[in-house]
């Protein structure tokens, strides 16, 4: 199973230093290669239980680039709203599932579960044969009705946590989360009434990264850029602070807060009402489409990406005979919790006796896409069993 570990280390009372190590799998090829490129294509979600439509899109994506075909209008949208309710259902997870019991709370699962029906509930609502991600896409019959009330399911779980249009003032902001039942507001709440809002550190923001560029770096070194990437030679974050930075609702909070977990938190609730809205504009644009492209290429390159709800996805594929040749994937995972990055560097000089509590609250504003674990040693005692 693919995992990260967090190592802190401490001596005296503080965090002198931190390590992470993984388990995860950023090259494919081992797994696909010699196989055919549309089988490969189609096992990708399942492979992928988090962020699947993303993960599959991304690659189909590499493949439409390679042979030239551009999606019809209604395709762009429909997979558009597809992706819109997938990051939904990502930031539902990591707050109901995820942050849950940093506030003392039960993990919501049944609220996730809710997304998770409704979810596909919409992918049928707008392809029948659930083949809307494949390359050329299948028939686009989008079912209005359908498809509005998979959006209020969504809607409803999410009723809790989502902002209000106007509120932009850190006080208010503030007040806000302590009067909200929801767990995204809690855990604001719960960062405010610790004093953690500003936790963390600054890091340099990728609020958008070229798919050609990446393309290059990978062909430059494609092993080590793939398990460390890198822009201009340093670790970047990604994700909804690095989007909506600028957003009129988030700027006052990084002025007051900087952009520490405060500032995380409350970006990922903004992103949250983005992603309806962005949603709703979708659907205002369905019309009904027809498969496009044809047989694909027997050969070619190309990275294709995606938009989750973490930051944006990059799949990198070469095939010649229908066949894998190479497949890489970099998820804003490998940004986010780059060894040398904020991941690493934001612990230094945490107090011991909070290191393991305010390490889990990091990684839940830094939202790996898989389990993480947080382990604390002391530096003294592990000389001591060296001795």
């Amino acid at each position: 199973m693919e995992q990260l570990t967090i190592t802190l280390t401490t001596r005296a009372d503080r965090v002198v230093g931190a390590q992470l190590a993984s388990t995860r799998r950023t090259s494919l090829t081992h797994g696909f290669r010699g196989q055919r490129l549309a089988a490969a294509l189609e096992a990708v979600p399942k492979l992928f239980p988090l962020c699947g439509r993303a993960q599959q899109l991304s690659a189909t994506r590499a493949v439409e680039r390679s042979a030239g075909w551009r999606p019809a209008e209604g395709h762009i949208h429909a997979r558009r709203l597809l992706l819109e309710a997938e990051a939904l259902e990502t930031h539902g997870r990591t707050l109901w599932v995820d942050a849950a019991p940093l506030l003392g709370r039960t993990p919501d699962v049944q609220r996730w579960a809710d997304c998770r029906r409704a979810n596909a509930r919409l992918a049928a609502a707008l392809y029948p044969g659930l083949d809307g991600l494949r390359p050329g896409a299948g028939p686009l019959r989008p079912e209005r009705a359908a498809v509005l009330e998979s959006l209020e399911m969504m809607r409803n779980a999410w009723v809790l946590d989502l902002p209000p249009l106007d509120l932009a003032d850190p006080s208010e902001v503030a007040a806000w989360a302590q009067r909200r039942d929801g767990v995204g507001p809690g855990l604001l709440a719960h960062l405010t009434a610790r004093n953690w809002t500003g936790l963390s550190i600054e890091s340099k923001w990728a609020p958008h990264l070229e798919p050609d560029r990446i393309a290059q770096a990978l062909a430059a070194n494609p092993g080590r850029f793939a398990r460390v990437p890198t822009l201009d030679g340093q670790p970047v974050q990604v994700g909804p602070l690095a989007q909506l930075d600028g957003h009129p609702q988030v700027g006052p909070i990084v002025h007051a807060w900087g952009r520490g977990l405060g500032a995380r938190c409350w970006a990922r609730l903004i992103a949250a009402r983005e992603h309806f809205d962005a949603a709703i504009r979708a659907i205002e644009q369905l019309v009904p489409a027809e498969p496009f492209g044809g047989p694909a290429p027997e050969a070619g390159a190309a990275i294709g990406t995606a938009a989750t709800a973490r930051g944006p996805l990059f799949h990198y594929l070469q095939w010649s005979d229908h066949r894998v040749d190479t497949w890489y994937r970099i998820a804003p995972t490998e940004w986010n919790l780059h060894p040398d990055g904020v991941a690493t560097k934001g612990p230094a000089g945490w107090p011991a006796d909070e290191a393991e509590l305010r390490c889990r609250h990091h990684l839940i504003a830094l939202d790996p896409c898989v389990p993480a674990q947080v382990v604390v040693k002391d530096e003294m005692s592990s000389d001591e069993g060296l001795a």
